[in-house]
């Protein structure tokens, strides 16, 4: 499959050029894209997905208010739930690339940096650190917004959750970046999404959940994760949050 990239260095000089380019969208600035592979396009499923996200975003964005919230129904909907609400959607639409595509560390580059740009600027803020494009780091790690997305989004797919699209969902960023992927809790799907249920009935809080995904990975050397089912792995995070609580961090 034939697919945009961008190189690590080269992603850095383009978001940098593209800052100091007036509202970051000066038509003039030719993104350095280098093509790999062969065979199939892969710009049919990309423009698809990223006109789709485009759209979804611009209906989010053009009704939220400046201190980054709006109101949907009875639900207030901040920038972190708007990720959320777009994770599923972005998933999906991707899913049909190649392998090769989505796990190469240039594509989610050329997303983060040329693609979804303006998306990424409002989510994390104009001055936001490059990790957020996917640039500024040999790998882009999980401060790269639309790897995130992808990957936060395909681990709720992978579960048996009969609705992954809301827990996906779930306004939580920094439980998925910190608790859940960077310490590859995300591999086991049904533990994940446990954990990320948890915290959208507020059975977790801000002070609580490093304790208690502390406490979970910490059973990793005798438990094997990847074979829990759901309700193997609903008891467990209810027992360690219950843990948590008996020794008094659960206020």
């Amino acid at each position: 499959m034939r697919y945009p990239t961008l190189s690590g260095v080269d992603a850095t000089a383009y978001v940098e050029a593209r800052r100091a380019a007036v509202g970051g969208e000066n038509t003039d600035l030719v993104a350095p894209i280098i093509f790999k592979g062969s065979g199939t396009e892969a710009a049919p499923i990309v423009d698809g997905a990223i006109r789709e996200f485009r759209e979804q975003f611009s209906r989010l964005q053009g009704r939220t208010s400046k201190s980054g919230a709006r109101v949907s129904g009875d639900q207030e909907l901040t920038k972190d739930g708007v990720e959320g609400a777009l994770c599923s959607s972005f998933h999906m639409n991707l899913s049909d690339l190649a392998a090769e595509v989505l796990t190469d560390p240039g594509f989610w580059r050329y997303l983060g940096c040329v693609e979804i740009f303006a998306f990424v600027s409002w989510r994390d803020g104009e001055g936001c650190k490059l990790e957020s494009f996917g640039a500024g780091s040999s790998f882009p790690t999980w401060d790269c917004v639309p790897l995130r997305m992808y990957v936060r989004a395909r681990i709720c797919a992978a579960s048996s959750t009969e609705d992954p699209v809301a827990v996906a969902a779930i306004a939580g960023t920094d439980v998925w970046r910190s608790h859940i992927l960077r310490v590859k809790t995300g591999n086991a799907p049904e533990l994940a999404v446990a954990l990320a249920q948890a915290w959208g009935r507020k059975e977790l809080t801000t002070d609580t959940v490093r304790d208690v995904a502390k406490r979970i990975r910490r059973l990793r050397s005798n438990i094997m994760f990847e074979v829990l089912d759901a309700e193997q792995a609903t008891d467990i995070v209810a027992h360690q949050i219950a843990q948590a609580a008996s020794t008094g961090l659960n206020r």
